[in-house]
């Protein structure tokens, strides 16, 4: 019964084929469109950054880190404020605050790479299966075709080539979704590793900044929220 159904399935498992992966691919295609305009939003020039924070927490002017923070989406500008914002709590939960975010910033940017690594892996699948598809189908053929050996033999070598193209597809879908995935994973720990060095940079103003105000008469999260 299943090598009954093999033989009916067999002349139209490469067309199936090949429109499965037209579908992988378009996912696939929108999938890294949406991975790259993320990037691009989420992009800030980390120096400039840095260079603009550092003097406001220096002054110990809050308000105007705050809204430097807020003026983008990126990830280093997040990171910052959700520090900034626990500021009046302590250390501690200043700390808290700057490694649950890059963690967010790092899941958030990571979404997709499970898609596009399993998208890569399905057209390879189905490239091959259909593949396998249209060698049955040759196969078939060849022993329904029993003239002479020389016309089965001819039709075995022109169709041979036919047979390899949802393989070959399955490649063009599998190697793009896995060579994104690997350039945006790079992008990923550089992003990461820059949005590390602003909580550092954060983390070591606001200590700074705690001894001086425990010196004076005013808390630290009075003077803070003061001066906010």
């Amino acid at each position: 019964m299943i090598h009954h159904m093999l033989r009916q399935l067999a002349p139209f498992g490469g067309e199936a084929a090949l429109g499965a992966l037209f579908l992988l691919s378009i996912i696939s295609i929108g999938t890294i469109g949406q991975r790259i305009w993320l990037f691009l939003r989420r992009f800030h020039n980390t120096d400039n950054f840095a260079k603009e924070l550092l003097p406001l927490l220096r002054a110990a002017d809050w308000r105007r880190a705050e809204s430097l923070c807020q003026q983008t989406d990126a990830s280093v500008c997040c990171v910052a404020l959700a520090g900034l914002l626990e500021s009046g709590n302590g250390l501690p939960a200043v700390r808290h605050a700057l490694d649950t975010a890059i963690s967010r910033e790092r899941t958030a940017l990571e979404d997709t790479f499970l898609v596009l690594n399993e998208l890569g892996r399905l057209a390879l699948l189905i490239g091959f299966v259909g593949s396998l598809f249209d060698l049955l189908a040759i196969g078939i053929a060849n022993s329904a075709a029993a003239h002479s050996d020389s016309a089965g033999q001819a039709m075995t070598y022109s169709a041979i080539f036919p047979a390899l193209a949802p393989a070959i597809g399955g490649l063009l879908v599998a190697i793009p979704a896995w060579l994104a995935r690997s350039l945006l994973s790079v992008h990923v720990q550089r992003i990461v590793r820059e949005c590390e060095f602003i909580a550092r940079l954060v983390l070591s103003q606001l200590a700074n900044a705690a001894p001086a105000a425990a010196g004076s008469s005013t808390p630290f999260i009075k003077t803070r929220r003061v001066a906010a």
